[in-house]
């Protein structure tokens, strides 16, 4: 009996370290498998993560740009317009776009949606929507109930697959208006050029002014300028400090000296009152060109002055009667990006 209790003691020992063994193994393979799990989700995130940087860097690679006139080949029937929008890749990747839509008009017609062409649809919809990488004039072909050539204002607006969206005043402005109401458009900015959009202010003029005769200014003293601008984009513009209204002398023997006036604060008044001229802050008190439902936005007087970039220094043409030419250079945040335009301006002259 003795023997038997001390073999099946053995067994129990024996067993035990089977059991030991088995449950060290169980242990082992879990923690493999837990950690093969946790490397494959950590790979399927990094994918994820890539697949996310590379649709971004797409997307940001699109750019779609209307060509003018913006819209050709117009057609009606009874009920119905069909139009092309002419469009230029401008981009690094081809794009799809996903739908058209048209905002302006009469009232009750504020935004009509243009769909991807589809079985089914017999109005308001698109076809040939690939517009392939570096492809010029490409014609997207909409067929809708709204007539946009009815001498109205209305915004044609692209959206992409990618979530892009483009879009572009129709009928263009002009690149130059006639008359009273002459203006320069270039991206979603608007230099006004009528006769009253151009003043300056000086020690002896303290309130906006401009010679009756003409573009003219008097040399050798501090001044301060007026120019008016309006946005006619979808979003607001923002002017950035290295802004400039730039003269350039030029005379019978060519080119002379060049007077740089940097933008300056929109609280600043004329040379030698209060405040003067401010120097610009375009992080706590930015000229903001504010958009509007109906382009173009209102008019907004920007004042030029400083000789230095976010200087409070007015400057001044040399001694002397002769003739500049005068260009904007407009730096501009718009959108989330940063632009700088060179805008041909006005011809003026200076009195002794």
């Amino acid at each position: 009996m003795t023997r038997i209790v001390r073999s099946f003691s053995k067994n129990r020992r024996g067993i035990s370290t089977i059991f030991g063994a088995v449950f060290m193994v169980t242990i082992m393979l879990l923690a493999l498998n837990l950690m093969i799990w946790t490397m494959m989700q950590h790979d399927t995130y990094q994918q994820v993560v890539a697949n996310m940087n590379q649709m971004d860097q797409e997307r940001i690679s699109e750019n779609i740009e209307f060509l003018y006139p913006g819209v050709v080949n117009f057609q009606s029937g009874p009920s119905y317009y069909t139009f092309d929008i002419s469009v230029n890749n401008e981009g690094g990747v081809s794009v799809q776009v996903a739908c058209v839509y048209i905002r302006g008009g009469s009232p009750g017609n504020s935004l009509k949606i243009i769909e991807r062409q589809a079985p089914g649809l017999t109005m308001n919809y698109f076809s040939n929507y690939t517009v392939k990488l570096g492809e010029k004039d490409h014609r997207i072909r909409v067929k809708t109930d709204r007539n946009i050539n009815d001498g109205n204002t209305y915004t044609l607006i692209i959206a992409t697959d990618r979530g892009r969206i483009f879009s572009q005043i129709y009928p263009f402005p002009s690149l130059l208006g006639g008359g009273s109401q002459s203006w320069v458009d270039i991206g979603p900015l608007r230099i006004l050029i009528q006769y009253e959009s151009v003043k300056y202010t000086s020690s002896d003029h303290p309130t906006p002014y401009m010679d009756p005769v003409g573009w003219v200014a008097p040399s050798n003293t501090p001044l301060i300028w007026y120019i008016k601008m309006q946005n006619i984009g979808q979003g607001d513009v923002k002017l950035l400090k290295y802004t400039i209204f730039f003269d350039m002398e030029y005379k019978q023997g060519g080119l002379g000296a060049s007077v740089p006036f940097y933008i300056i604060d929109p609280q600043s008044n004329y040379p030698g009152g209060s405040p003067g001229v401010v120097a610009y802050n375009e992080v706590t008190n930015p000229y903001v060109l504010y958009s509007s439902p109906t382009p173009p936005g209102p008019e907004v007087t920007v004042k030029f002055s400083s000789s230095a970039m976010a200087g409070s220094s007015p400057n001044k043409f040399p001694t002397g009667a002769t003739q500049y030419f005068v260009f904007m250079g407009v730096f501009y945040s718009y959108q989330g990006h940063e632009y700088g335009v060179t805008i041909p301006f006005i011809a003026m002259r200076t009195t002794a």
